[in-house]
């Protein structure tokens, strides 16, 4: 399964998630934004990055990179692209076992990566 395969698992189901809760989902047309989607919740609209993992750390917890990493720039050098987290206000991530989390931008930026945890059950979606 190739790195698109798996986004677009995470990004499928992320659309999903919010179409049940009877939100409208916006998408992007590109990769220039640094949100993947946006769901209209009838008050406020709110930008979500998407993320799959199937990364683990030998404690046994999924980790994932919050930064883009692998793109090439335009003189043809690879490079990390911090997000700005003022632009998101969430992330989606679908882990290998398909489990999904959503959480908050606030509680995790200004860092490089995240490790999903005994403290992250409290952003674990348990059904749709």
């Amino acid at each position: 399964m190739t790195s698109k395969d798996k986004g677009n698992i995470a990004l499928g189901r992320a659309i999903q998630y919010f179409t049940s809760k009877g939100y409208s989902v916006l998408l992007s047309l590109n990769d220039a934004q640094d949100y993947d989607l946006a769901f209209d919740d009838g008050n406020k609209i709110q930008t979500v990055q998407v993320k799959y993992t199937s990364q683990t750390l030998t404690s046994g917890n999924y980790h994932f990179k919050l930064i883009v990493c692998g793109h090439l720039d335009k003189n043809g050098n690879n490079y990390e692209k911090v997000p700005d987290y003022i632009k998101i206000d969430y992330y989606f991530v679908t882990t290998s076992q398909l489990d999904d989390y959503l959480i908050p931008t606030q509680d995790i930026c200004n860092k490089k990566s995240y490790t999903l945890n005994n403290g992250s059950i409290q952003y674990k979606i348990m059904s749709y």
